[in-house]
């Protein structure tokens, strides 16, 4: 195990395998391959803008498996405030359609889709079919997504926010297994 600054403790937690860094990684260089081959609809906005909604990119693609891990899943697991805290920070979707200039109607529409599944998970968290719930709502949430008529880029941004919050993050992934 790697001991992880505490700088970082919100987002790997206090100690990660090297195997769970590696694969955090490369979630974060798929995702920038990924931002970059969609930036043509968008080269006209403001270079702030594009970096800040890639920021968060990156951060939805690194949370949605960095929260599967043990170190990240004993951390939240830990603080019953420290986990409301990171859900309701989580405003991440209607910020990116902003930044981008993406119509803003259907990412707040998955927002309070995302914010009521994981509130209603998290109430369930020491639940043992807890896992089996979230990865409904997940599946229900990514089915909903081409009725929504998203662009590509945002169609990525969507489900990766869906399945970091739904079932990366909303999952007690240790239930059962201790």
């Amino acid at each position: 195990m790697i001991q992880v600054p505490s700088a970082l403790h919100d987002v790997l937690g206090q100690r990660q395998t090297a195997l769970s860094l590696a694969a955090i990684g490369a979630a974060l260089v798929g995702a920038g391959v990924v931002f970059a081959a969609l930036q043509g609809p968008y080269a006209d906005l403001a270079v702030w803008r594009r970096v800040l909604a890639f920021l968060l990119f990156l951060d939805l693609a690194a949370g949605a498996v960095a929260n599967v891990t043990a170190g990240t899943n004993a951390h939240y697991a830990q603080s019953a405030r420290r986990r409301w805290v990171f859900i309701a920070i989580h405003i991440h979707l209607p910020v990116f359609a902003l930044l981008m200039g993406l119509p803003l109607a259907p990412y707040l529409m998955i927002w309070v889709y995302v914010f009521v599944a994981v509130s209603g998970l998290t109430f369930a968290f020491a639940f043992p079919e807890q896992r089996v719930l979230a990865a409904l709502v997940t599946v229900l949430g990514l089915m909903a997504l081409p009725l929504l008529r998203l662009e590509p880029l945002g169609v990525v941004a969507a489900s990766l926010f869906i399945v970091k919050l739904c079932y990366a993050f909303a999952v007690n992934h240790a239930v059962g297994r201790e």
